[in-house]
């Protein structure tokens, strides 16, 4: 590879020599793509707190990555969530902001109409818990990724320890939740459909 070339190389394109460094993506074919990117912000934010409770070392700046990893996938389960209450009751929706605590609000609302019934006292409690804390610390996503405000003021102020380890268990116990409420959406979504299916091929 000549130095010209080397300043060209598509970084958004896969190679042979090491081809398990390479990601597949749009391999779902439009079938929850929300999917891969709520898995896959947990999952890097758990195994970056798991590097740092087994290797004692970074916490101070990993909890950064770790905050907005952890809060962007509740963000995009509740999201998900949202999107398929609103295919199962035949509604449109748009998301226009990141506001977790809105968010969670109209699920609560909303998932006992498209589930069937209502959500365990747990489950509200639970999460309740995570996303008011998150709410009240980054109400705009902001806080996790830059130390100051548009207006200039410190994102973080007054916090001056989080431990790792239990943040990363108390979400654990939350994603466990959001996961169950969606896998129950989508079930519902697959038997309709694979219903409406069945009636379109008993009339051909």
């Amino acid at each position: 590879m000549t130095k010209e070339e080397d300043h060209k190389v598509n970084i958004f394109s896969g190679r042979t020599f090491d081809g398990w460094n390479n990601a597949c993506l749009n391999f779902t074919h439009g079938k929850n793509t929300w999917l891969g990117y709520s898995t896959g912000y947990k999952r890097g934010a758990s195994i970056l707190a798991a590097y740092v409770n087994s290797q004692q070392e970074y916490q101070d700046t990993l909890i950064f990555p770790i905050l907005f990893l952890y809060r962007h996938y509740i963000e995009l389960m509740l999201k998900q969530i949202l999107k398929n209450c609103a295919i199962i009751m035949e509604n449109n929706i748009t998301f226009k902001a990141h506001n977790l605590k809105g968010y969670w609000e109209s699920a609560k609302n909303s998932i006992p109409k498209c589930a069937g019934g209502p959500l365990p006292k747990e489950y509200i409690d639970a999460i309740d818990n995570i996303v008011s804390q998150l709410d009240e610390v980054d109400r705009a996503s902001d806080a996790f990724r830059y130390p100051s405000r548009k207006d200039g003021t410190p994102t973080l102020s007054g916090i001056t320890h989080i431990n790792i380890k239990q943040l990363s268990e108390e979400i654990g116990k939350i994603s466990g939740m959001l996961e169950s409420i969606e896998l129950t959406l989508e079930s519902i979504i697959d038997y309709r459909n694979e219903h409406l299916s069945s009636l379109e091929n008993n009339y051909e």
